[in-house]
């Protein structure tokens, strides 16, 4: 924290005391990109190099706003180096996706064939090229549906919400210490009335002063949630990890210990709990998965949480996270490995029958364009809440309420 203090007010100073110092700037801006400090990077970049017509540097930008989740903008700067994106495979299959993302499907085919052409067929062009196939589909039931934003949202992003009895619990990062990554505060978990009113956070004493948020209940008294370890893993990070809270007679969560299958190498979070508190599913890249963050779920038996089961049939080499248990045994989460309409999508499937069942998209309004994730329903998807980075173009999550329109005989 001390070396990133520094660094940012090198930064500051140099902005703001030598303003013409254009290229001191840009090494500042290449090394928060290698840091992945890409919010920072943004800044520097575009103050220094607007209009430039640098491909490397244009592509560095699209890169940045597109780790910052603004595809819009992600897709203006690739365009604008197309030739020079040609020799990076990754990063032109990327712009054909952000040209998908962002209504733009028939140059998105056009990019897709091309890339095709230099590089050959894959699972993600197939994906792709069924996406592209499927959209109609998918946007049937799109006028269906009352989509409005939760009244408790804040400007700094809000997402993973869960019903605690008569309130709303949610992940939030509208207050703390900064993550320099995304230029954005660390998230936290907030209760809220559904009308947006009292409006309060969830300490948890004990829990890491970085990320907490995406929980789940296993009674009234024992609480499951995502939060950082305190070691750091692979790739020198601090990964995610699903810790245990126990509530107090006085009302206060205490942090009590770990899910037994976390490791600080690897990430495990977002967890899920059936309605009795026996069966969770959760998601994590450890080793051994279908590619990237996969499903598990683990059974309670025997006062003791069983060795997870790798959810293979329903995993992609994208990411599967998110889960949420409903009604009648149906699983829902959000995925980028299938088809659908692009970002993160949601699905379902039921858990009792996974493994000669496909995930069915659930199609516009639940999915957009962009990231839809985090959907709870307590009435089999007559009403609920869901998280969308729909409407956004600097990336910012926020919760949506939905509701089944009535049809007038």
């Amino acid at each position: 924290m001390i070396l990133m203090k520094h660094f940012i007010i090198a930064i500051l100073l140099l902005v703001h005391i030598d303003p013409m110092a254009g290229q001191k700037r840009r090494v500042l801006a290449d090394q928060a990109y290698d840091l992945m400090h890409y919010s920072e990077a943004i800044d520097l970049y575009e103050s220094v190099f607007k209009g430039s017509g640098d491909s490397t540097l244009l592509q560095k930008i699209g890169v940045c706003y597109l780790k910052y989740k603004n595809y819009r903008r992600a897709q203006q700067y690739f365009g604008k180096c197309l030739n020079h994106m040609k020799s990076n495979p990754n990063l032109y299959f990327k712009y054909a996706e952000l040209l998908y993302i962002t209504g733009m499907r028939d140059s998105s085919a056009a990019v897709l064939q091309e890339y095709i052409a230099y590089n050959g067929a894959n699972a993600d062009t197939e994906r792709l090229n069924s996406s592209i196939s499927a959209y109609d589909s998918l946007m049937i039931e799109k006028d269906g549906f009352n989509i409005t934003p939760a009244p408790f949202n804040s400007k700094d992003g809000d997402f993973s919400p869960l019903y605690y009895g008569k309130q709303i619990l949610f992940t939030s990062q509208r207050s703390g210490s900064m993550d320099p990554w995304t230029g954005k505060h660390f998230s936290g978990l907030y209760l809220a009335e559904e009308d947006g009113s009292d409006i309060q956070q969830v300490p948890i004493e004990f829990a890491e002063n970085f990320h907490s948020g995406s929980a789940a209940f296993a009674d009234a008294k024992t609480m499951y949630f995502t939060t950082t370890s305190k070691i750091k893993g692979r790739y020198d990070e601090y990964n995610l990890q699903i810790s245990i809270a126990g509530k107090t007679i006085d009302g206060k969560w205490v942090t009590s210990g770990l899910f037994p299958y976390c490791d600080p190498e690897y990430n495990l979070a977002y967890p899920t709990l059936s309605s009795d508190g026996k069966t969770m599913v959760f998601c994590s890249d450890k080793p051994g998965g279908n590619g990237g963050f996969d499903l598990y779920v683990s059974e309670y038996k025997d006062g003791r949480w069983n060795i997870p089961i790798h959810l293979k049939e329903i995993n992609t080499i994208g990411d599967e996270v998110f889960p949420f248990i409903g009604q009648d045994n149906m699983l829902y989460f959000a995925s980028d490995g299938y088809a659908g309409l692009g970002g993160l999508d949601i699905y379902k499937v039921n858990l009792l029958k996974y493994k000669e069942s496909i995930p069915a998209n659930l199609g516009s309004p639940f999915n957009s364009s962009y990231d839809d994730f985090g959907l709870i329903s307590k009435d089999r998807l007559k009403s609920g809440y869901l998280s969308s980075n729909r409407n956004s173009e600097t990336g910012i999550d926020r919760i949506f309420y939905f509701n089944k329109k009535t049809i007038n005989p």
